[in-house]
């Protein structure tokens, strides 16, 4: 559930603008993207799949489907989702100080790998937001891992932080 009123179009664009093709994609009234979560299987691994997130407005919350291979990091998974997608802000503060912003229910869109985050932050100084997602996209081309999912669109993880060490 969220607080409403949320502007879901709005961090959908924000979010395409900066999508890396092969890990996230837009899908119908929502988004699609792979992911390595930090909960360790038994030979040391990460877990790795797929998450797909639906706002349904009218009951003001958001639809989260796993994939199987993430249902038991569901935990540790479903908080950071919150904060991917702002859930847990009060919007009647935002607004008040925000308020001759155009749309309200304005989000800040967080993420869900801090690391992801910061490499992308990275590759993003200085350069303009469609240059940093191709550089984004070579890199997990490069070097990000396959995952099954069930869209043709997603397909790889972002690279963990020890595969790009190597």
């Amino acid at each position: 559930a969220y607080r409403p009123p949320h502007d879901p179009p709005a961090l959908w664009a924000f979010l395409t603008q900066r999508a890396i093709p092969g890990v996230e994609a837009p899908a119908p009234e929502g988004w699609r993207r792979s992911l390595q979560w930090p909960h360790p299987t038994q030979d040391g691994r990460w877990l790795s799949g797929w998450l797909a997130v639906r706002f349904d407005a009218p009951h003001a919350r958001v639809e989260l489907q796993l994939s199987p291979s993430l249902v038991a990091a569901s935990g540790t998974l479903l908080p950071a989702v919150r904060r991917w997608l702002d859930l847990d802000a009060q919007p009647e503060q935002v607004d008040a100080r925000l308020k001759d912003l155009p749309h309200p229910g304005m989000r800040l869109p967080g993420a869900l790998d801090p690391f992801e985050l910061a490499v992308r932050a990275v590759l993003g100084q200085q350069v303009t937001v469609a240059a940093a997602r191709t550089l984004a996209t070579r890199l997990v081309d490069a070097y990000g891992e396959p995952v099954d999912s069930p869209w043709p669109e997603v397909q790889r993880c972002f690279p963990r932080p020890e595969r790009l060490a190597e």
